[in-house]
C-alpha cells in the first residue's frame, strides 16, 4: 500500500526537484517537533539525580535544531515555487496521522 501511494506522489509532480523538495519538507517538520520534546526532557532530567543527559549541550542541540527545522520550513512555505511541494507534503503528514493512531491501537 505504502509503495502504491508513493508512485501516485512521484507521478504527481513534473520533476525531479518537486519530488525532492517535498521530501525534505516532510523530513524537516519531525524535527520541529522532536527538538523542543528534547528541550522539555533535558529541563525535567535536571532534578533527577539519574540523569543520562548532558544537560548544557541537550539543551543547545535542541535549539538548534529548532531553529535550523523552523527556518528551512518557513523558507518552504514562503518560496512560491515550493507551494506545490508544502501542499503534499502537510497532506502526507495529516494523512499519516490516522494511521499512526490505528498502529498505536492495535498494539494495545
Amino acid at each position: 500500500m505504502q509503495s502504491v501511494i508513493a508512485v501516485i506522489v512521484v507521478l504527481s509532480f513534473t520533476t525531479i526537484v518537486e519530488v525532492l523538495s517535498m521530501i525534505d519538507f516532510v523530513l524537516l517538520v519531525p524535527y520541529i517537533f522532536v527538538s523542543p520534546a528534547l528541550l522539555v526532557l533535558s529541563i525535567k532530567k535536571k532534578t533527577s539525580a539519574s540523569s543520562n543527559f548532558n544537560l548544557p549541550r541537550e539543551k543547545v542541540v535542541a535549539l538548534i535544531a529548532f531553529v535550523f527545522s523552523t527556518t528551512l520550513v518557513v523558507k518552504f512555505a514562503l518560496d512560491p515555487t515550493h507551494i506545490k511541494a508544502v501542499a503534499y507534503g502537510l497532506a502526507a503528514i495529516t494523512l499519516g496521522i490516522p494511521v499512526y493512531f490505528a498502529s498505536k491501537k492495535s498494539r494495545k
